[in-house]
């Protein structure tokens, strides 16, 4: 699930001209940079559902 948010953020952020970590198609991102990158994307005006948050105790996102 990690690698699918990762691989939508990363388009978000390439549509929304926000900066964006770069990594192989291989990789997905971290969780530090998942975080990071959501943050900016709702700085730059993306709406996220109000039910998206952080990491859940268990480590899910």
């Amino acid at each position: 699930m990690e690698a699918a948010i990762s691989a939508r953020a990363i388009e978000a952020a390439t549509a929304l001209e926000v900066p964006h970590p770069h990594p192989d198609r291989a990789s997905s991102l971290t969780r530090t940079e998942i975080s990071a990158l959501l943050t900016a994307l709702a700085s730059a005006g993306l709406v996220l559902p109000a039910r998206v948050g952080g990491f859940t105790t268990d480590g899910r996102f």
